[in-house]
């Protein structure tokens, strides 16, 4: 029977990716690889995008003897995996991020003390648009760490010598609005953007680094708090996520110094009142090593969240959590990495040796027995070397693997 599923993913860094169309079989998924793109140069791929029908790719090539080092976009068909457009950047730093959507293809090409330089491109052809130099005169090193973009916004979050002050700035249309907020010590936060504002969870409110507000919407220049300020312990991690009118904010606490189990929660507020809806819905989840959080939401409005290491590795079973309270969920026997939702089905994946990964759809119980919610492997495919690390998007009729040389393209 064919079909068609509607999802969403989660990027590298734990923001929702937004809905796409796969193709599949819905009662007897058999996946199998439709198209496979390796890098025709010595290089590493860093950044895959989605957009209807062309797939961009953003690599690093390995640096020449001559010591410079000029990214390359590549345009991918995403029904057959033909090269549709390629160009080299003209500046010798790697892509930082990349930001894609029907009008443009934007990436950030940065190094640490070096220039920051936002390429536009047209999207599949890759023909140039602009070029523009980010400038940022209060800072020694300009290192971008992350970029969110919708429509004409495009906020990057700049690395500061200051580890309590986080730095944003709005470089679209080539004019820079500069926002500097204050932040608890040692929090690792993962904003997202909708309605062109920017929400960043986990904002300090005033002197004391241990109280914070929730959640902040930036607009333009104006700082809008949503809800009271709480306290947060030291070392916690934050994601947000705008969905169905609200902002969904997830934060994992460490339950003491240097533990290894997190306290993992979740604040709703309304996306224009401001009003916090409902209450704070809680679970515990051992999580050794954990350095980052990660979400997944349902279409049916579920929000699932993973605690992950510097490499992206699975440290933590699943917070689930929705209208009717919280759940924690285990995804088999071995550590899977939660990536996208495709309809009911989650769509995880574990790496093998040899640049290999096993990808996996999850089938999750909508009920809660008498021992838990239960996880069922509903289809699997193991890829073949595609180096690492690994990651999944998903778009185009397909979910794709991207190894560090190789792109896969699943049909299920």
């Amino acid at each position: 029977m064919a079909g068609l599923i509607l999802g969403d993913w989660t990027h590298r860094r734990g923001d929702a990716g937004g809905s796409r169309a796969v193709s599949a079989r819905i009662l007897n998924p058999k996946p199998r690889v439709a198209w496979r793109y390796d890098l025709a140069f010595d290089g590493r791929i860093e950044q895959v995008r989605v957009v209807r029908d062309v797939v961009t790719i953003a690599a690093t090539p390995t640096i020449a003897h001559s010591g410079w080092q000029h990214a390359e976009v590549v345009a991918l068909d995403a029904a057959s995996g033909r090269v549709v457009g390629q160009r080299r950047l003209p500046d010798p730093v790697p892509p930082s991020t990349m930001v894609a959507s029907l009008d443009s293809v934007r990436i950030i090409a940065t190094r640490a003390s070096e220039p920051a330089f936002l390429y536009t491109l047209e999207p599949g052809s890759l023909a140039p648009v602009s070029r523009v130099r980010v400038e940022e005169g209060d800072v020694a090193s300009l290192d971008i760490v992350d970029a969110w973009g919708e429509g004409q916004e495009l906020w990057c979050q700049v690395d500061t010598p200051r580890r309590d002050t986080r730095l944003f700035i709005n470089v679209a249309n080539g004019k820079a609005a500069r926002v500097r907020l204050p932040i608890a010590a040692e929090l690792v936060r993962e904003p997202c953007l909708a309605d062109g504002s920017l929400f960043v969870p986990l904002s300090a409110s005033s002197a004391d680094r241990d109280v914070v507000h929730p959640c902040v919407r930036i607009t333009g220049k104006n700082v809008t708090p949503i809800g009271e300020p709480i306290e947060v312990r030291k070392g916690a991690m934050a994601a947000v996520v705008a969905a169905d009118g609200a902002i969904h904010i997830v934060t994992a606490e460490p339950m003491s110094e240097g533990g290894r189990t997190f306290e993992v929660s979740l604040r709703a507020f309304d996306r224009e009142s401001r009003l916090q809806r409902g209450g704070t819905r809680s679970f515990e989840l051992f999580a050794p090593g954990a350095e980052r959080l990660r979400l997944v939401r349902r279409p049916s409005g579920e929000l699932l969240a993973q605690l992950v290491d510097a490499q992206m590795a699975a440290r933590s079973d699943l917070f689930l959590s929705d209208d009717e309270g919280a759940a924690r969920l285990q995804l088999g026997n071995k550590p899977y990495v939660a990536d996208l939702a495709l309809g009911d089905q989650l769509v995880a994946h574990r790496e093998l040796e040899q640049g290999r990964a096993v990808v996996v759809g999850f089938e999750l119980d909508r009920r809660m027995r008498i021992l838990g919610r239960r996880a069922s492997i509903r289809w699997s495919f193991e890829t073949p070397a595609v180096g690492s690390p690994v990651a999944l998007y998903a778009g185009g009729g397909y979910v794709f693997v991207r190894g560090s040389r190789s792109l896969l393209a699943l049909e299920l």
